[in-house]
């Protein structure tokens, strides 16, 4: 089996999606429940005006506010959170664009992520990395030695090469 090189190893910078639908403050939950089906996304970083992330808001916080609404509307819909800014997380978990796939794993588990944003030094938004990135990554590196492990046995992974490339 080859051995991995130390200069093969991706970056998040190399991994990233770079297009990265993001959405403001004052955007309205409704809004962005619409504009995550139409992107097939499940979170997405919030930003301010100058750019810089502010926020993070996904599946699991739209998800509550539209069963609120839906069960309470006619009692109180004065009280719902209708805006980002009100459900969003604040406590912005991020990743830089200089760490390494298996640097990326452990800090993804460390800290349960499915998303996370890559952010320079100035707080600026260079793209976004998600679970599935990592391993799309690690398969493509795992494939690059000519071997996948699967449960003790190994496999030759041809059909994984030609199926996925980055």
């Amino acid at each position: 089996m080859n051995q991995i090189n130390r200069y093969q190893i991706p970056l998040a910078k190399d991994i990233m999606t770079k297009k990265v639908v993001t959405v403001t403050p004052d955007q309205m939950i409704g809004e962005v429940v619409i504009l995550f089906n139409r992107h097939k996304i499940s979170a997405a970083p919030v930003v301010n005006k100058d750019k810089e992330v502010v926020g993070f808001i996904g599946e699991k916080e739209l998800m509550q506010v539209l069963a609120s609404e839906s069960f309470h509307y006619e009692e109180t819909p004065e009280t719902f959170p209708t805006t980002v800014e009100s459900k969003m997380t604040t406590k912005i978990i991020s990743v830089k664009p200089e760490l390494d796939v298996f640097e990326m794993v452990k800090f993804f588990s460390d800290h349960n992520l499915r998303h996370a944003p890559v952010i320079d030094e100035n707080q600026n938004l260079l793209g976004i990395i998600a679970r599935r990135d990592i391993l799309k990554a690690l398969e493509k590196l795992v494939s690059s030695t000519n071997v996948i492990a699967d449960a003790g046995r190994s496999t030759k992974v041809s059909y994984w090469k030609e199926k996925y490339s980055f």
